[in-house]
């Protein structure tokens, strides 16, 4: 994309006066944006085939077409482009249709300060990733990968005659892949729930264990490694090390923090803190399997091959698939920056600076050598200030 090139921006509703609300709040950003208005899912089509468009915007009920079958095409043809729902419409049957086609959701009527802000966000997004046929690949992605065990057990629960809230969000929570899903959706603007949620107890409860069924049974919602990818790549240990990771974050934040309102972001960083990985996985199969074989216990070496081969890093691609799903910035920061010590701040320990050393923590007990756990605590106690004992603490040396 060239640098000059302004984002175009392709909003679709049946409704004139909507349009032109939207039209007269955005004038002012006309030097920044190009913005073309539609009224019909066919014409949109029509143009979608002939222009470059970079986001588009799209009202839920419309006739002949609506917005879900008209985004799924989207998704189909143009995987590239990034989707929104705008809509009044919040029936939960209606966004359970659209849980894989749309990345983020706003309500109508719209605030035009908070349409401006996803706008910008969504358009420095764009820009961030080099790799178009990786963004493109993104954008198309439906689903990330869940252990077939932990996915049994869950369907297992949801569908079990005492389906207890606490259970099912005990197995959610232990999942990055089910986590990132279930987050996006309560924090979409159609349930109109106020303040972000980043717990995943209060999520099911906010959504109800009727629509967490509907969405974990719809088909697609959720994919399974293949039995021959499951051979090839342990997908329950990487599972497994992310909910360690999660837990030490948020147990560092709070040892850290007089207050804890941050604590479950804390967490959910840490939990996604690798999840570009499984995007990667995905992406192609065998080119990350023979990386990740090949680096073993070097993070940072893999982390370079990745760029030489895929041209984008896994921290990149999981803070763009996060942010482009409507994540807290703090928490997309933590996953593009957990790579990089420059920069990070010990005197106060926020999201990024408690996930960061969960991750380090981690990987220095993974290593297994007591003698070099001593020389990388060394080394982390330089950069944080964080005395060697209280780290060590962290871990079972």
């Amino acid at each position: 994309k060239m640098m000059e090139r302004k984002n175009r921006i392709f909003f679709v509703d049946d409704e004139p006066y909507v349009l032109g609300a939207i039209r007269r709040s955005l004038r002012p950003y006309r030097k920044q944006w190009d913005m073309n208005f539609c009224d019909n899912a066919q014409t949109a089509l029509g143009i979608l085939e002939n222009e470059d468009i970079d986001i588009i915007i799209s009202d839920m009920r419309m006739p002949e077409m609506d917005g879900a079958e008209l985004l799924k095409i989207v998704q189909s043809k143009h995987s590239e482009v990034v989707r929104f729902v705008l809509s009044g419409y919040s029936d939960k049957e209606q966004l359970v249709k659209t849980f894989n086609i749309a990345h983020q959701y706003i309500s109508k009527p719209c605030d035009p300060d908070e349409l401006r802000t996803r706008i910008e966000q969504t358009s420095w997004l764009l820009e961030s990733m080099s790799s178009h046929q990786l963004n493109g690949f993104i954008g198309q992605t439906e689903s990330l990968p869940t252990p077939p065990k932990l996915y049994r057990d869950l369907v297992d629960t949801i569908q079990g005659e005492a389906c207890d809230v606490s259970e099912i969000s005990r197995i959610l929570e232990s999942d990055p892949a089910l986590v990132g899903k279930i987050l996006k959706t309560v924090n979409s603007s159609c349930f109109g729930f106020g303040s972000r949620i980043s717990n995943c107890e209060q999520a099911v409860a906010a959504l109800g264990v009727e629509t967490i069924r509907a969405l974990i049974l719809k088909e697609e919602v959720f994919s399974i490694l293949s039995d021959s990818l499951s051979q090839m790549f342990d997908l329950e240990k990487w599972r497994s090390r992310s909910l360690k990771v999660a837990r030490l974050s948020r147990s560092i934040f709070k040892d850290k923090n007089e207050d804890n309102s941050l604590a479950d972001d804390a967490f959910i960083a840490g939990m996604l803190l690798n999840i570009g990985e499984t995007i990667l996985l995905t992406y192609n199969p065998y080119k990350y399997i023979i990386l990740h074989d090949t680096y073993p216990q070097d993070s940072d070496k893999k982390f370079r091959a990745e760029e030489e081969i895929f041209g984008e890093n896994h921290a990149t691609v999981g803070a763009y698939l996060l942010q482009l799903w409507g994540f807290a910035y703090e928490v997309g920061e933590a996953v593009a920056s957990h790579h990089s010590m420059d920069g990070l701040t010990y005197d106060l320990i926020g999201i990024r600076e408690a996930s960061t050393l969960a991750d380090r923590l981690v990987a220095i007990e993974e290593a297994n050598d007591p003698e070099a756990a001593l020389f990388s605590i060394k080394d982390l106690n330089q950069i944080s200030d964080i005395p060697e004992q209280e780290l060590l603490s962290y871990t079972q040396y």
